[in-house]
């Protein structure tokens, strides 16, 4: 039986199982009460934000993220197996402090991973295949003549963005849909009069993703075993250049009892992530915000002329992403655990001794490319994201994390339990960053930094951070009902 001294929300893999989702922070959508998941952007391989406990500052309203432990090592819901998940737990107020420090006051989301189980040696084999679709879609007035009007409304008293002549052309499209949609004006650019569905055209009507898993567990007197292999794969909902994502996890969970007061055990996670992604999508303003500009384009606007080339709308866009150039995104993520246990005391007074180290490396390569548009037919060529180039960036993060502590734990009289902790931590953490780009690419079939010759650009950066303290903790419980901690 466990006394929480603070709210604590559970759920356990049984729920977990049924949700076709590609990460574990969607898969806890909806399930802990008082815990809010927001996903902010479409790219695949960002997490979800989490809240517990509100924002973390009034004057730029972010959220204060909780932090995430994985059996016990800080990590990230993003690059876990949903199906490796046994439980989640949630603590939701300020006393996580008291336990995880400083690093703790916005709530703490504990997951702990399955484990083999008695008995004989289970496999298991899970999978499952979905097709998304954007839920939030806005009914657009498309009415040509409708919209020039109220444009035309809100622009004054500063100027009118139509003239009369414009204003009959619009009115005749509305009334013979069969009217072309471009009004040619004297200086030889394009007018446009549509009735374009941006977000119909920006987005395909389904996105297809499975997800795949399988496990060998099994447990006796001596081991305990739990192995596991998964694989995951999203295609993006957008039409023009959609992004692919494709993940790979590897995990070992071994437990040996030794000896009757010992026992070791390890725990190793291997993940590889591969993620090719429209480069346009890497830029805050198109990539985060792309949902909401879309809604934001003039439906007036086609997306391409009469002679098939590129409006200006339809080039900011649309073809940035079609033909704008690809990022294509590698992970590799490492993380292994070690953890021992000795009994001086059976079930009373033991020391526990961890020691965990994870690396995780990225390589990303880009291109931007020239997108060609026109405003009218005999007017020149101009381009979207003039100067072609090629980038290259690669990154590593490194902990090491080293923990032993002592517990005491017994109940004096059948009604007086007392619990203490006592340990040491010491931390490490590296970041080297490096990345370069160049302009002026002589080729479009191979965008690489060497078939450049433009301006070269390059940096770096080297970040670490040492932590080192020890820490103790006092509990007492009368007759299991008061509890003082």
């Amino acid at each position: 039986r466990i006394n929480p001294t603070g709210a604590v929300g559970v759920t356990d893999s049984k729920a977990l199982e049924s949700r076709p989702v590609s990460n574990a922070a969607s898969a806890l959508q909806g399930l802990v009460p008082g815990l809010q998941i927001t996903s902010r952007s479409g790219s695949m391989e960002k997490t979800p934000t989490m809240n517990i406990r509100g924002t973390a500052t009034i004057g730029e309203g972010t959220s204060g993220n909780p932090l995430v432990l994985i059996d016990g090592m800080e990590g990230d819901l993003n690059t876990i197996n949903p199906q490796d998940i046994e439980s989640v737990s949630v603590l939701k107020d300020a006393a996580a402090a008291s336990i995880y420090g400083s690093r703790a006051p916005f709530g703490v989301i504990l997951v702990t991973t399955k484990s083999g189980k008695a008995g004989k040696v289970q496999i298991n084999y899970n999978n499952n295949f979905s097709l998304r679709q954007n839920t939030q879609e806005q009914d657009v007035i498309t009415d040509p003549y409708l919209v020039a009007q109220v444009r035309n409304v809100m622009s004054r008293p500063f100027y009118n963005l139509y003239n009369e002549e414009q204003l009959a052309y619009a009115k005749k499209v509305s009334e013979d849909p069969s009217t072309s949609p471009y009004f040619l004006n004297p200086d030889g650019s394009y007018s446009y009069f549509g009735n374009t569905d941006w977000v119909g055209e920006a987005y395909k009507k389904n996105g297809f993703s499975t997800q795949h898993s399988v496990d060998i567990s099994g447990k006796t007197d001596k081991v305990n075993y739990f192995l596991s292999a998964g694989y995951n794969f999203t295609d993006g909902m957008i039409r023009y250049g959609t992004d692919k994502f494709n993940r790979y996890n590897v995990r070992s969970k071994l437990d040996f009892k030794l000896t009757d007061w010992w026992s070791v055990s390890n725990n190793t996670q291997i993940i590889f992530t591969d993620y090719d992604k429209p480069t346009a999508l890497n830029d805050s303003y198109s990539g985060d915000s792309y949902f909401w500009s879309i809604n934001r384009l003039n439906p007036m606007d086609t997306p391409k002329n009469p002679d098939g080339s590129w409006t200006s709308s339809g080039a900011s866009w649309l073809g940035r992403l079609g033909e704008g150039g690809r990022t294509t995104q590698k992970g590799a993520n490492i993380t292994t655990q070690f953890n021992t246990r000795i009994d001086i005391l059976k079930d009373v007074l033991w020391v526990n001794g961890n020691f965990a180290y994870s690396t995780k490396k990225n390589r990303d390569r880009s291109a931007v490319l020239s997108v060609p548009y026109k405003n009218g037919p005999e007017l020149e060529t101009l381009y979207k994201d003039e100067v072609n180039s090629a980038s290259a960036a690669s990154s590593e993060t490194k902990n090491i994390t080293f923990d032993v502590y002592a517990t005491f734990a017994k109940t004096f009289n059948e009604k007086h339990f007392v619990n203490v902790v006592a340990g040491f931590n010491q931390e490490e953490y590296r970041y080297e960053y490096t990345g370069m780009s160049r302009n002026n690419l002589i080729t479009d079939g191979l965008p690489t930094i060497q078939l450049a010759t433009g301006d070269m650009s390059m940096s770096e950066s080297i970040s670490t951070l040492a932590l080192r303290g020890a820490y103790a903790r006092f509990n007492y419980t009368f007759d299991n009902k008061n509890i003082l901690g």
